[in-house]
């Protein structure tokens, strides 16, 4: 299993990558519940 290509050839993008993935979860979760309450309010 050659890993030499993607862990010497962009470490800046993969460990940018990464947080941009998660933010877009965390957003992605932060709009699911705002219209879970918007347009369900208990």
């Amino acid at each position: 299993m050659p890993k030499t290509a993607s862990s010497h050839d962009h470490p800046s993008s993969i460990s940018l990558s990464l947080p941009l993935v998660a933010a877009k979860h965390v957003v992605k979760r932060i709009i699911e519940y705002c219209t879970l309450y918007l347009f369900d309010p208990l």
